[in-house]
């Protein structure tokens, strides 16, 4: 028994591409934080500035009809429909038939999406209204079986990307850096750096400024050892002093349970 092709995938697979040049497009762009948003600047501007020329002057659209949807930059691809505002209102004018077609950088500045939900919802909402998505590898015709199917299969690889250079390499390497008292890139507390020197028994971990150490020293520490390790006696000086104020607890508990001890090797630090 032979089995006729559909004439429906045979004039799919014959069909012309023909972009919509005269109708709206969407310029989408994203970054995953202010941090890169800030620092990684060739990104941000060639999603910004660049992407807009490729559309003119190698596609042929009108510089009029291009439609910025920027708002998503510093919000992660793995915040859907309805918690960026940028890709609601993409999906709102896709289903309101104002945009015909979206060219974005690659899908994963769309979607991080592990379990497709929201990548389902845009791709059914393009393949209804005939959406052309222009990437810089792949033009998907949303209307056509193979590249629906393309384009949410290139979404689930983006994922699996994020999933096995984030999840499975970086945030393991930066629990074990944590835990081994070594900088993780998080935030520090005022007075400290981080040790730069390779050749420093401290290096990669937290020390102290210079000009913090001896100011600590000379208002906290020396006279604690004067008063035996009676924090509460620093109290009516430190009020009286200019500048920020230690958090003292009115809870005697509390309070009575701060104490100087002795460091083994030398030294004095405080503790409860």
């Amino acid at each position: 028994m032979v089995t006729m092709a559909s004439p429906l995938a045979v004039f799919q697979m014959a069909e012309p591409l023909k972009l919509p040049l005269n109708d709206p497009i969407a310029l989408y762009g994203r970054q995953s934080s202010l941090f890169q948003f800030e620092n990684k600047t060739e990104s941000r501007d060639y999603q910004i500035e660049e992407q807009r020329k490729i559309l003119v002057y190698q596609y042929g659209w009108n510089d009029g009809v291009i439609i910025e949807y920027f708002e998503d930059f510093t919000y992660s691809g793995t915040l859907g429909i309805g918690e960026r505002v940028g890709i609601t209102r993409l999906l709102e004018d896709i289903e309101s038939g104002y945009i015909k077609a979206v060219y974005v950088f690659l899908v994963d500045r769309l979607f991080r999406d592990k379990l497709l939900e929201n990548v389902i919802r845009f791709a059914k909402a393009c393949y209804e209204h005939k959406i052309i998505i222009i990437t810089s590898c792949y033009i998907y015709r949303m209307w056509i079986a193979e590249d629906y199917e393309k384009f949410i299969e290139d979404c689930k690889l983006a994922w699996k990307a994020l999933d096995l250079q984030l999840n499975k390499r970086m945030l393991p390497m930066r629990a074990f850096a944590s835990h081994s008292g070594k900088y993780d890139s998080r935030g520090m507390n005022i007075g400290y750096v981080v040790d730069r020197d390779k050749h420093s028994r401290t290096y990669k971990r937290y020390i102290p400024l210079p000009k913090h150490t001896e100011r600590v020293k000379a208002k906290i520490f020396l006279r604690l050892i004067a008063y035996g390790g009676a924090t509460i006696r620093l109290r009516p000086a430190h009020e009286q002093a200019s500048g920020p104020k230690l958090p003292w607890s009115c809870r005697s508990r509390y309070t009575n349970m701060r104490k100087l001890r002795k460091i083994r090797g030398g030294g004095h630090r405080v503790s409860t």
